[in-house]
């Protein structure tokens, strides 16, 4: 499986799950995200997870 990706193609990704209902709590997007680029060092950094606060480093 070739892991390169366009960058129309990741914009486009990125638009489409824009969508989804994430502002409230964005956790369930950032984890389809890291579904959706499993070839990313993806590393998470839990900054309040009681509130569910999270960096996501790429």
């Amino acid at each position: 499986m070739d892991p390169t990706i366009t960058s129309e193609a990741l914009l486009a990704e990125l638009a489409r799950l824009v969508a989804f209902p994430t502002y409230r709590n964005p956790k369930p997007f950032l984890d389809y995200l890291v579904q959706r680029l499993p070839f990313l060092p993806w590393t998470w950094q839990p900054v309040d997870p009681a509130r569910g606060v999270y960096n996501l480093y790429a």
